[in-house]
């Protein structure tokens, strides 16, 4: 109950009911989604955790990029992974336009 005493001196009241805000469910946002390439041991690569060929990235990213995505790419090598095929990814990457960050694992 809200109360009010401007210009009455009577009180007068009237009940109040205050609704919490909802958190809304954020709108997709490509800007905000990583764009991540894992290389593994075996020389395989991963979009986005999809298997790609290391030949179809370059492609793969310009469509990326086309819809708006942001264009950092994150390079995440195994620890076993060779640093050839890291930088083979690195290279799709820069041909396609992409920013850059290297992951660096270090081990236990």
């Amino acid at each position: 109950m809200a109360a009010t005493a401007i210009g009455n001196p009577e009180s007068k009241g009237f009940h109040v009911r205050l609704l919490r805000p909802i958190a809304q469910k954020q709108a997709f946002d490509p800007w905000l989604q990583p764009i991540v390439i894992r290389v593994d041991a075996e020389a395989r690569y991963y979009l986005d955790g999809n298997a790609i060929p290391v030949r179809r990235i370059p492609k793969a990213l310009t469509a990326f990029f086309k819809t708006g995505a942001n264009r950092t790419v994150y390079i995440d090598g195994d620890l076993d992974s060779n640093f050839g095929d890291v930088v083979e990814a690195a290279d799709a990457v820069r041909h396609a336009g992409g920013q850059i960050v290297l992951l660096t694992p270090t081990r236990p």
